[in-house]
């Protein structure tokens, strides 16, 4: 079995009205028997107030990180996969890498490639993240840095509140990962 994204809205009082809600709404039409790729998969919520700078910042770091590595692996001798996966894990913080240890096996230029695919597409991510961003770019940009409150998808689901001066009929986003 694997897992999917999935991004959904609903309304209520308070984020746990809402949860509930978008959690009926999903076993409705998806089923409510396991494996639906949707919010019927989740129990639990984690409210979100992460805004693009905050993003920003977190994708920095882990470019800022990545880079020296990616020097040394040009400038290095023989790449060890193993040890070298292992530095990446340990020096890059906020962010999960779409590099494996199968990426880091073959010649220098391969890993050396592999890195800089990998720092490429941080970057991309990096531009993406602006000081106003709308509540669903910042799921997505979540979504794709691997964030740790949402990445499992037996974890909770994430909630951005999207009408935060609202004290009545309020509408929130929930997203993140579930099994399918």
């Amino acid at each position: 079995m694997g897992a999917d994204t999935f991004t959904t809205s609903a309304k209520g009082r308070t984020a746990e009205e809402a949860f509930r809600a978008a959690r009926e709404d999903a076993c409705h039409w998806h089923g409510h028997g396991g494996y639906t790729g949707t919010i019927a998969e989740k129990d639990r919520l984690v409210l979100i107030s992460d805004d693009g700078r905050a993003l920003r910042a977190r994708v920095d770091a882990a470019i800022q990180a990545l880079r020296p590595i990616a020097r040394s692996v040009r400038e290095g001798g023989k790449v060890e996969p193993e040890r070298l996966h292992a530095r990446i894990e340990r020096e890059v913080r906020g962010v999960e890498l779409d590099l494996g240890v199968w990426d880091l096996e073959g010649s220098k230029a391969d890993v050396a490639k592999a890195i800089r695919r990998e720092l490429k597409r941080l970057t991309e991510l990096r531009n993406q993240c602006r000081a106003r961003m709308k509540p669903g770019q910042i799921a997505d940009v979540l979504i794709q840095i691997g964030d740790r409150r949402i990445r499992d998808k037996w974890g909770p689901a994430g909630c951005i509140d999207l009408t935060p001066r609202k004290k009545r009929d309020k509408e929130f986003l929930f997203f993140g990962w579930a099994s399918c």
